[in-house]
């Protein structure tokens, strides 16, 4: 017996022992597609049939399509194919659970529309916001549905990766399930054999796409999405996207970059809603505006999965909420790639826009009630306040946000204008339109307008 027959021999006792010993509890098997999980999905598959296990088994995939269309055609192709394979073979204890995390959820919503930093070594919040927040969600569930006190977890981790990757390879119970890492010791060279002379599904397209050259992957590399800016070239596979890979060095640059974050200290004190060291607005704009250059130079078929409609009216709506009424995101989506839907909300704004000359510092510059003191303020509130004083303290800057909620006992014209504007739009267009959520930031800044120069600049 060869040392791969005594590795599958293991792999299958190991999985064999833990569900026979938690018969009632769900087991979770994380698939991402590639060539770890897939082989790993694939002795847990013979595991179950061959001893007759019954466990509800639960394979999760999270599409964040953060890699490239290639790598996406793929995984669509796999997962069809294993739909297909647990239908033929009757294993009805197997489940398959696509994630698709919703826009405001995905990267380029969270960095240029919330203002999250740039992720580096230190800051890595983008796998826990994007991944990890999902799908311990629908393992929560899952627990729920089986009333079970406890899950088990399959996952594909093998500790010749990396030395951190290693020393975390012991069973653990997180967050509610003991963590198995059945194919612990399976050498890269153990998965391609295994994969070339075992696999019972997928061979061939998983073989396809690491020799594809578009793909150019390297097989000794863990994959990454593509505008990771922690990991090497050779993990992002964008030979066929060279100005991509431009961007995403151009990030790397961003990370440690100084002056493009709000300060710490105002945004801890005076902001409990606030991202604490979020990108400033036009550091977001600038950013934006780079990525739609890069998009600019190639097939517009592949524009859409690299940067979605979707995701522009998360990143839109975003900049609206911190007083931003230029439409920066739209009108540069719309000059790169010609888009009904995002021309059409750029049109419902129109019914609001007439009101903005009467503060034309909002319409034309929109800048947020910022943060840092040299520049606070600039857009809602007179600069005259300003010249009172030195600039404002620590104390006094915890006035200047943007506030929802302030009460305005003596409406303007404008005020009652936009007010009466929004009833109407309530009334003849759906409940969460664009046009509604435009008028309602409106609103909220120009309350804020109202508020700060009666009280400061009168």
């Amino acid at each position: 017996m060869d040392n791969l027959q005594k590795l599958i021999k293991t792999v299958e006792k190991n999985i064999e022992n833990i569900v026979k010993l938690y018969p009632d509890f769900p087991v979770v098997l994380a698939y991402s597609g590639g060539k770890d999980s897939t082989v790993l999905l694939d002795l847990t598959l013979k595991t179950f049939k061959k001893h007759g296990l019954k466990n509800s088994v639960y394979i999760i995939c999270v599409r964040l399509k953060t890699e490239n269309p290639f790598f996406e055609n793929y995984l669509n192709k796999a997962v069809n194919n294993i739909k297909n394979y647990l239908k033929e073979n009757r294993l009805d204890n197997f489940k398959f659970i696509e994630i698709f995390p919703k826009p405001e959820q995905k990267f380029f919503p969270l960095l240029l529309g919330k203002g999250y930093p740039v992720p580096h070594n230190n800051m890595r919040w983008c796998t826990l916001k994007m991944k990890i927040d999902t799908v311990k969600k629908v393992e929560r569930e899952i627990l729920k549905k089986h009333q079970a006190v406890c899950g088990i977890k399959l996952t594909g981790i093998r500790k010749e990766e990396s030395i951190k990757r290693k020393n975390r390879m012991e069973n653990r119970i997180l967050d509610g399930f003991i963590d198995v890492m059945p194919i612990k010791d399976f050498t890269l060279n153990d998965i391609w054999t295994y994969i070339k002379k075992h696999l019972s599904f997928n061979k061939k397209i998983l073989l396809e796409l690491y020799d594809n050259e578009k793909l150019d992957i390297n097989k000794n590399k863990r994959r990454g999405c593509w505008f990771c800016p922690l990991i090497e070239k050779d993990s992002v596979n964008l030979t066929y996207f060279p100005a991509l890979e431009e961007y995403r060095l151009t990030l790397k640059k961003y990370a440690f970059k100084e002056g493009i974050r709000y300060s710490f200290k105002t945004k801890a004190k005076f902001n409990k809603t606030a991202r604490l060291n979020s990108l400033k607005l036009e550091t977001r704009k600038e950013l934006f505006g780079k990525l739609i250059e890069a998009l600019k130079n190639m097939d517009k078929k592949y524009i859409d999965f690299f940067l979605s409609e979707e995701e522009v009216i998360a990143i839109q709506k975003e900049h609206l909420k911190e007083g931003d009424f230029s439409l920066f995101p739209f009108k540069e989506y719309v000059a790169l790639v010609k888009n009904k839907k995002i021309e059409s909300l750029i049109k419902e704004t129109d019914s609001i826009k007439v009101l903005f000359p009467k503060i034309k510092t909002i319409a034309e510059k929109g800048k947020w009630i910022g943060i840092d003191a040299k520049d606070m303020i600039e857009g809602v509130v007179k600069k005259e306040m300003l010249s009172r004083q030195d600039g404002p303290n620590e104390k006094e800057e915890c006035k200047y946000f943007i506030k929802d909620g302030i009460v305005i006992k003596e409406k303007d014209d404008v005020l009652k204008e936009a007010e009466l504007r929004l009833e109407k739009a309530k009334t003849r267009i759906r409940k969460d339109g664009f046009e509604i959520f435009f008028i309602e930031r409106f609103i909220a800044i120009y309350k804020n307008y109202l508020y700060y120069n009666k009280k400061f600049c009168e």
